[in-house]
């Protein structure tokens, strides 16, 4: 039980960094959109343009059995969180016991339940339901082994977060000095130029092949 706890806790942490560090680059961003708003619209213009192009050739062929296939599973997945989420509420919310173990997996489960990740709250469900049942050692196993992937996961996404090029521009950006403040405008400059060049040729290219 206590190594399933510390997975459960690493995981918390694992999204609370992510969501951090998340919310870091889209601030910075921001910044730097507001500071050259005229190359920043234009490239929003032309990538708006290039998507409405591309939308409109696939719905020409779009199966209309599968149309907005993604969308109703998102969907499905929020809805399971909730009452998930709903369901470990009622068993570990501080108003409803006074259980420190159990309070501890509430905090948990409303990380993971503003985050979407479903297994997470799985696996918490599974513990409190199992805790009363006592739980076999394969169980714990198992949900150790399905824990250890998530961590696998989470610590891939945020190597991916802070080995991108945002995050980069966005760790210049706040670093306060001049010269990493220009360096920051400077990529962000030419990265959102060449993006939007690159909308633009495709533009044409889709304008002389129609």
């Amino acid at each position: 039980m206590d190594e399933l706890n510390k997975l459960l806790l690493e995981i918390e942490n694992l999204n609370k960094r992510i969501y951090e560090t998340d919310i870091f680059i889209r601030i910075h961003l921001k910044k730097l959109q507001d500071e050259f708003p005229k190359i920043w619209s234009r490239f929003l213009e032309a990538k708006e343009k290039y998507l409405n192009l591309i939308n409109a050739t696939e719905e020409k062929f779009e199966n209309p059995l599968v149309k907005d296939s993604k969308k109703p599973l998102e969907k499905l997945k929020e809805k399971k969180c909730k009452q998930l989420y709903r369901k470990i509420s009622q068993i570990t919310h501080p108003d409803k016991t006074v259980n420190e173990y159990l309070n501890e997996l509430f905090k948990i489960a409303k990380t993971h339940n503003e985050t979407g990740d479903l297994r997470a709250l799985e696996t918490i469900y599974d513990v409190i339901q199992n805790q009363a049942k006592e739980p076999s050692y394969e169980f714990f196993a198992l949900k150790i082994i399905e824990l250890k992937k998530q961590i696998e996961i989470s610590n891939k996404k945020h190597f991916e977060q802070i080995t991108s090029f945002e995050y980069r521009v966005a760790v210049l950006y706040d670093h306060g000095d001049d010269n990493s403040k220009l360096e920051a405008e400077h990529l962000f400059i030419v990265k959102v130029r060449q993006s939007t060049d690159y909308y633009l040729q495709e533009i044409k290219k889709y304008e002389r092949s129609n």
